[in-house]
């Protein structure tokens, strides 16, 4: 026998020891190979019985020899032997015998039983959990990331949205009852034909600054674009002067050509692209177009806008006229063609609404026309009339086709060309016209057109009440409102980025702190135009033409999502857009009998309306998305987990709409708390804003001259050879050259030509200041005889009423002398200055209202 199978043997013999058997197990041998019969033993140990296989096979599977047998036999005893001594020295109890089979197979099937019942329990577990959906796996982060990116882009931010939109509508109600109402009816101006006692609003004859001037040839005060050119030598004074005497100066070289290349370029295109309504009317509209611009359209527009801006010479005489910084109020391009007609002569603001005559109701403007090629008058170079400024009762349309001229120039019959890049800047109120461009092979006339006037508020001076003046066309882009002259010259930095600054600006809502002079802003001048009717607010065919025809307040704001931010909707979109959105905001309202403040109420009350019944469904709706989900999953698992899933889940979408509605809420409060406390809320609140400046002192009839109590002289009606000493364009508040206006009246630059010739030295070297005060008399004397030989007076304005009075012969006197001596002694002047500014600070208040 083997290795191998002697130790499989001694294996056998171990393990035999650990199992029960029988009390007594054949076992046979063969000692010659037959199969020998050996003695049976039961030890506790007992080998395991050999397979008849094993016992015939010997280590190469052939028969025993016998000599195995004998060898296992030896093994078998050994074995034997080592277990009964085993036994006999054990102290465990013996082992199990024979009699111990029945309880270990008792004790076998009851396990065996209980095992089968677990395991039957358990499939039917199984079973009854296959029947039922297996709870949903953990999410992963991925899956987080993107539910909850998916719920921010379609529940979250659409709600924010549509809540911001609704808190705008209310904002802009609020602001629409609260201030705007009561500002147009303190704008509203009542012209003087018009008016009658108790009447509402300001009786416009007790507010003249000047008088009702009717112009005759003889107030003509140039002949030639010469006569009207302004040269390097000047000072801004002499520069100023010119400009009030002729009501128009010529400014070369303003733009570089270059500059004004680039610039008539970019106009040319844009008229190319203009659709049906994009452009503006002008007189004479055939063969002209006209637009808005904006400051940062092009780059050529930002680079023209600059040199204008930083011009050495313009700008300082510019801001004697209009004052520091003053604002923007129109800019646009006008365009020529071969076949333009003659304008008819006109100014550009109405005698009865501007500040010819009520200085302290209407602010001055001036116009920059800046020629963009070089222009003859054949091409329709623009005309002015100089010195027509000062005409409030008309008649210059009389002698103005003859005594007219180009800017182009007129010398001995024949015209000359207005240079590329200069410009002609003029007075409003002076009369002027685009001349027909009659040569065929000459190009398109482009002007860029820049107007200014003071901006609404003074530093330090309160609250401006004077308006803008009535019968401009101010075509200019909305956005463009709210800027001064200092936004434009750095359009890039101010007006670029971001791409809604201007329209915070336009709107008066923002203005940065890098910037922080505001201009005219749209809300306010809209506001006032509405009040009068003013050119293109017409009750009648004005509004009927915005409504039927431009869309209504719809149609604004989808042309200028278009045109001014770009997006790109076709012009068939946008008029089905236009159409459903009027219908929405203009439902039951008929211009036909119905003004522009209804028309207005109408609206802001229906976008109101609309956009909190659109907040209050979409609501709705994010709630039912929002908490359905999380209701399903309960309703299918109904387990405690489930159940803790969805109140947690509850209280995250309610705390989600709380968070959202605080946020557009409290942005709301602010924007709303701003209005409150700005300078243009708090002025309509103490109707100090565009309130009327002066309270009449007494009743005054024109029919009977009937004088009261408060005022000493007798009224009179002002000629041009008067001199008229007013006392109503003094105080701080007025940004232009306000007094220095009644310098250059006729009479008055009479009247200092008399005085100039009883003291040509003039301060410091001034004679007459060190006369005696006897000698200084009788030159007062002397000049006033001189004045009114030629049948001058001298007339005094009430401060109270307006009127312009008769002062005695001693009190002229007295004001001759006193003209003499401040004449002649500059500290004199400037205390006569300020005095004047205090007197009429005083009785008006720093802000130029009656207190």
């Amino acid at each position: 026998m083997g290795k191998k199978t002697r130790n499989a043997k001694k294996a056998g013999g171990i393990l035999a020891g650990h199992e029960s058997s029988s009390s007594s197990s054949p076992a046979s041998s063969s000692s010659n190979g037959a199969g020998r019969r050996r003695r049976s033993v039961t030890p506790p140990l007992s080998p395991p019985p050999l397979s008849p296989e094993k016992k015939k096979s010997g280590p190469e599977g052939g028969e025993d020899d016998g000599s195995n047998g004998r060898k296992e036999n030896g093994v078998v005893e050994m074995q034997a032997a080592a277990a009964a001594s085993a036994a006999a020295n054990a102290t465990d109890p013996p082992a199990p015998t024979a009699l111990s089979a029945p309880i270990k197979a008792v004790a076998l099937s009851k396990s065996e039983s209980k095992r089968r019942i677990t395991r039957e329990k358990r499939a039917a577990e199984r079973k009854k959990a296959s029947e039922r959906p297996p709870p949903p796996p953990p999410p992963s982060l991925h899956r987080k990331f993107l539910s909850g990116l998916l719920r921010l882009s379609l529940l979250d931010l659409p709600l924010l949205f549509i809540f911001a939109l609704s808190s705008s509508s209310s904002l802009l109600r609020t602001i629409h009852d609260d201030y705007l109402v009561p500002q147009m009816e303190m704008m509203e101006w009542t012209p003087e034909e018009d008016w009658e006692e108790g009447s509402d609003g300001r009786n416009p004859v007790e507010e003249y600054t000047y008088y009702n001037r009717h112009c005759v040839p003889e107030d003509v005060s140039a002949t030639d674009a010469d006569e009207l050119l302004v040269h390097e030598n000047m000072t801004a004074g002499e520069r100023s002067d010119r400009m009030m005497i002729h009501g128009a100066s010529i400014y070369p070289d303003v733009l570089t050509r270059r500059t004004a290349s680039a610039l008539r370029d970019f106009v040319l295109r844009r008229n190319a692209a203009l659709e049906e309504g994009d452009g503006i009317d002008v007189i004479s509209n055939e063969n002209r177009w006209s637009f808005g611009i904006g400051a940062t359209e092009h780059s050529s527009i930002s680079r023209a806008l600059h040199e204008i801006a930083s011009h050495p010479i313009l700008r300082p005489s510019l801001e004697i006229l209009a004052g520091t910084n003053p604002a923007i109020i129109e800019m646009t391009a006008i365009t020529s063609a071969y076949g333009a007609s003659d304008q008819f002569w006109h100014e550009d603001t109405l005698p009865k609404g501007n500040s010819l005559r009520y200085g302290r109701a209407f602010l001055p403007s001036f116009s920059l026309f800046v020629t963009l090629q070089d222009t003859s008058r054949s091409m329709g170079a623009t005309e002015v009339c100089p010195g027509t400024h000062v005409c409030g009762d008309g008649g210059a349309e009389d002698f103005c086709p003859d005594l007219g001229f180009p800017a182009s120039g007129r010398k001995a019959g024949r015209f000359g060309t207005w240079k590329a890049g200069s410009a002609l800047l003029m007075n409003q109120q002076t009369y002027h016209r685009g001349a027909a461009h009659t040569d065929r092979d000459g190009p398109h006339r482009v002007l860029f057109i820049l107007t200014f006037a003071p901006r609404p508020t003074i530093a330090g001076a309160g609250t401006e009440y004077r308006m803008l003046p009535q019968g401009g066309s101010y075509s200019t882009r909305w956005d463009m409102w709210g800027h001064t002259l200092d936004d434009v010259g750095d359009a890039t930095a101010y007006m670029g980025r971001p791409f809604f600054l201007p329209a915070l600006r336009a709107l008066g809502l923002y203005n940065p702190p890098s910037s922080p002079e505001w201009g005219w802003d749209f809300v306010t001048v809209t506001s006032m135009r509405i009040a009068n009717g003013d050119v293109g607010y017409n009750d009648g065919d004005d509004l009927e033409t915005f409504v039927k025809e431009r869309g209504g307040v719809a149609g604004a704001a989808i042309k200028h999502a278009r045109k001014t931010m770009g997006l790109p909707i076709s012009r068939e979109r946008a008029e089905r857009a236009t159409a459903t959105m009027q219908m929405a905001l203009e439902e039951n309202f008929d211009p036909n009998g119905s003004g522009w403040r209804e028309y207005a109420d109408a609206v802001v009350k229906r976008a109101d309306e609309l956009l909190d019944s659109a907040h209050r469904y979409f609501l709705g709706i994010y709630a039912v998305l929002s908490i359905l989900p999380l209701l399903v999953s309960f309703l299918l698992h109904r387990r405690c987990r489930s159940a803790g899933k969805f109140i947690a889940g509850s209280f995250g979408v309610a705390f989600r709409v709380a968070v959202i509605h605080a946020l557009v809420y409290s942005l709301a409060e602010l924007a709303e708390d701003r209005v409150r406390s700005s300078p243009w809320a708090r002025g309509i609140v103490s109707s100090q804003s565009s309130n009327r400046p002066y309270s009449p002192a007494f009743s005054y009839s024109p029919e009977g001259m009937e004088v009261g109590s408060g005022t000493p002289h007798p009224p009179t009606v002002p000629r041009r050879s008067d001199v008229l000493l007013g006392s109503r364009l003094d105080s701080a508040p007025l940004a232009s050259a306000g007094r220095a206006f009644l310098d250059h009246h006729p009479g008055n630059a009479a009247w200092g030509e008399i005085l100039e010739s009883y003291d040509s030295g003039g301060a410091p070297d001034s004679l007459l200041a060190r006369a005696p005060p006897s000698v200084r008399r009788a030159a007062a004397r002397s000049a006033l005889e001189d004045l009114t030989r030629g049948g001058r007076r001298i007339l005094l304005q009430d401060a109270d009423t307006g009127y312009w009075t008769v002062p005695p012969l001693s009190v002229g006197r007295e004001l001759t002398l006193e003209a003499l001596s401040i004449r002649g002694d500059e500290r004199l002047r400037a205390l006569d200055a300020a005095l004047r500014r205090m007197t009429d600070e005083c009785r008006t208040g720093d802000s130029g209202v009656v207190r």
